[in-house]
């Protein structure tokens, strides 16, 4: 094991949890001073090595449980009437590329929320049908795909068919 293998593991996305790639960095510290004299260069640069990291694992693990709770926290949250207004509204401000990525990310994450009519090639979103996490999500993309200076974009429409965007607020 070494640090280059551990690299290549993480950019193969081998690990399941960061604990596992801490504990592969941790057994080549280990390793280091068991095979070195204790106060060899090297054992002394593993021994300082494994310290830095330790404190920056710490800092890591901290930042990260930060982040994740802020997300677990927000994704939690019911989306106002506001919130969704804000969102059906600016479906209609996105490009229709856009739209097909919202639409398909509903699709395979919130398929209840979504209504098909082949017939007419139209999707209706039930924007009360969106998991809050999932939805959270999808405000996010589509707010950062909407003009921020207030100017409607125009929608190129398409010749073979049309998207249908409702939202049935309760």
């Amino acid at each position: 094991m070494d640090l280059g293998q551990i690299k290549r593991k993480i950019e193969s996305n081998s690990y399941k949890k960061i604990e596992d790639a801490a504990e592969d960095i941790r057994l080549i510290w280990n390793n280091c001073m068991q095979y070195n004299a204790d106060g060899s260069d090297f054992y002394v640069l593993a021994q300082n090595m494994a310290k830095k990291f330790e404190e920056k694992f710490l800092k890591l693990s901290k930042e990260v449980n930060a982040l994740t709770t802020d997300v677990k926290d927000k994704s939690a949250i019911e989306p106002t009437l506001d919130e969704r207004r804000n969102f059906a509204n600016c479906l209609y401000e996105i490009t229709k590329e856009e739209l097909g990525n919202v639409i398909t990310d509903i699709e395979s994450k919130c398929p209840d929320a979504l209504t098909t009519n082949s017939a007419e090639d139209e999707v209706e979103i039930n924007v009360d049908h969106i998991s809050p996490a999932v939805f959270h999500e999808v405000m996010a993309y589509v707010k950062s795909c909407c003009p921020t200076d207030g100017s409607r974009r125009k929608k190129k429409v398409a010749t073979t068919g049309r998207v249908n965007k409702k939202s049935r607020n309760s």
